[in-house]
């Protein structure tokens, strides 16, 4: 039995820590939320209280007034009368009247003149005789600091006799800038969180008639506490509605948990001990013991596929060795699938030894012929013209050898690529059997062979690939004249099947294929002949190249022989081939 952890917490404490700190969690979540609604209730209300009483206020301060202490002292009047009646607070609202300019530093006034005019001729006295002379007698440096002081006092003195500026806190500076940027905005209020004060200024503006704006004359400002107004909701009031919200938090949660324990013992820990206790059991060698649960629940399908468990062990053995003689029969396949690979690769080795041998052939001829032309041409004059003309004819025909040779390996590249391309156009069938007809006349006439031409006069317009058709016939042609001993017969017949369709019959009279053979002829790498002194050359691509094309062309191939009797190649076409090339596959064979 694997030993436990340091860390190592039963199923019941992991349930009961995490639902109680989700319960906390859930329940903490659920209460914060109408405690923060109730606080922003209260704070609504008293700013509520502090816009009404400022909007009693308010009527008070006349615009058309420039000095409001009159109003100021009637409005205090009013609110110690209605004070009891209307419950109104022992603050009362301040009424500020605004000077019309808020410059930095205050244009020139009267006093101000008067104080530059005198402190211009503060110097006056001396200019007398004796006092001069006095006045000569103090040393410069104490002059010069009678004068600062004598200045500085003079200042002081005319700023006592001129008005005195409207001092503004910091907040009413605030509003004041706010108001008077911004029209739309006559009331703000206080946004300082600091218990239990409220406060609210009310602008108090003039239309002017000219302009049609309302520039700002004056404010409303009222402060309110909880010790001078009574009506005020204070933080203390919210301290009892806080205390409940606890209360019924903490017997909720303590509710929650105990109605989960009770539940979590009785439904969930109770069976899964009795599962564990019958997993040990197990464990231990009884393997008959069972489960026997009747909760009506998922732990009682748990324990009847628990109780199932055993006999489906059985079963599993049995599909066990259903599985691993699958697996031979698999394996057997695999080593035939072996087998054909190795096979598959020997054909491509005799076949590339083949192509080599195709190769030298012809490249060995034309050596050959070169080296014997090179060395008529050193030996004198050249006296025997029929012999030049013999081996430059050699070296022509096996040029042309090497390249039908070249020519097949390229094709084939190209089709296995996928690069082959349709070039369709409108062209007549017979001109193109015509052609080859006249094209393979010579080696027909240098094996006496007889060329049979059969073209239906009701043949459609083809609209097609005329050179891969052209070029299917050549193979099938070449294959013909190739194998049909002399004196024999080749046949060339082209017919509608229908109207949307043609067949092409290449027929011999060769020695013909053995039906085993009739498909491998049509594979790469496969040649009935493979050794190297097989009586026909070339590599044995031209069927597996005229199949691609075919293929390509929306088109089939196929071919009817008899051992002794000949072969007989059909080609059917469509007249219109389809725009994209079908392509197929690649086979290992």
């Amino acid at each position: 039995m694997p030993t436990r952890g340091l860390f190592y917490i039963s199923l019941a404490r992991k349930c009961q820590l995490m639902f109680g700190l989700a319960v906390a969690l859930i329940i903490t979540a659920a209460l914060l939320v109408p405690a923060y609604y109730i606080e922003t209730l209260v704070h609504q209300k008293n700013y509520q209280r502090a816009y009404q009483l400022a909007t009693l206020a308010q009527p008070w301060a006349d615009s058309s007034i420039t000095d409001w202490k009159t109003q100021q002292a009637a409005l205090n009047r009013w609110w110690e009368d209605n004070a009891k009646n209307l419950k109104l607070p022992e603050a009362k609202p301040r009424l500020i009247r605004l000077q019309k300019t808020e410059a930095s530093k205050p244009p020139t006034s009267l006093w101000q003149n008067i104080s530059a005019e005198f402190l211009s001729h503060m110097e006056w006295p001396f200019k007398v005789n004796l006092l001069g002379s006095l006045w000569q007698l103090i040393p410069s440096a104490a002059r010069t600091n009678l004068i600062a002081q004598g200045r500085r006092l003079g200042h002081e003195f005319i700023r006592t006799l001129g008005p005195r500026p409207l001092r503004l806190d910091d907040f009413q500076k605030e509003c004041v800038e706010r108001m008077r940027r911004d029209e739309s905005i006559n009331e703000i209020p206080h946004t300082d969180k600091k218990a239990g004060h409220y406060r609210y200024i009310m602008a108090v503006r003039r239309l002017d008639p000219v302009s049609g704006r309302r520039p700002l004359v004056g404010m409303v400002d009222i402060q309110l506490t909880p010790e001078t107004d009574k009506e005020l909701l204070s933080d203390d009031a919210l301290i009892g509605a806080r205390i409940v919200i606890v209360l019924a938090g903490v017997l909720a949660g303590f509710l929650a948990i105990v109605v989960f324990y009770l539940i979590l013992h009785k439904f969930i820990l109770a069976p899964v001990r009795d599962l564990k206790d019958l997993v040990e059991q197990i464990a231990g060698g009884q393997f008959s013991a069972r489960a026997d649960l009747t909760t009506g629940d998922e732990f009682e399908e748990l324990s009847d596929a628990f109780n199932d468990m055993l006999g489906q062990l059985e079963r599993a053995r049995v599909e066990l060795e259903t599985i691993n003689r699958s697996l031979d029969t698999r394996l057997g396949e695999l080593a035939e699938t072996n087998v054909a690979l190795y096979e598959s690769n020997r054909l491509k080795s005799e076949f590339l030894a083949n192509v080599s041998h195709e190769l030298r052939t012809p490249l060995t001829s034309i050596i050959g012929f070169a080296d014997l032309l090179r060395d008529i041409a050193q030996s004198g004059p050249i006296t025997d013209q029929s012999r030049i003309i013999r081996f430059t004819g050699n070296i022509l025909t096996s040029g042309r050898m090497l390249l039908d040779i070249i020519n097949d390996l390229l094709d084939l590249a190209k089709i296995e690529a996928g690069k082959v391309e349709l070039h369709r156009t409108t062209f007549s069938l017979r001109d193109v059997c015509e052609a080859l007809h006249d094209f393979m006349r010579p080696l027909m006439e240098k094996k006496q062979l007889a060329m049979n031409m059969d073209i239906d006069e009701e043949l459609p317009l083809m609209h097609s690939d005329a050179g891969k058709i052209r070029q299917v016939l050549f193979n099938l042609l070449s294959n013909a004249v190739k194998y049909t001993p002399e004196s024999g017969t080749v046949h060339l017949q082209a017919r509608a099947s229908n109207a949307r369709q043609v067949q092409l019959i290449v027929e011999d009279t060769g020695p013909g294929i053995a039906p085993e053979n009739q498909q491998i002829i049509f594979e790469k790498f496969h040649q009935l002949d493979a050794s190297m002194t097989r009586e026909h050359s070339g590599t044995g691509l031209g069927l597996p190249i005229s199949r691609e094309l075919c293929t390509m062309l929306g088109g089939t191939i196929r071919l009817e022989s008899e051992l002794g009797r000949g072969t007989r190649f059909l080609v059917d076409l469509p007249v219109e081939c389809p725009e994209t090339v079908q392509r197929t596959l690649p086979s290992l064979t």
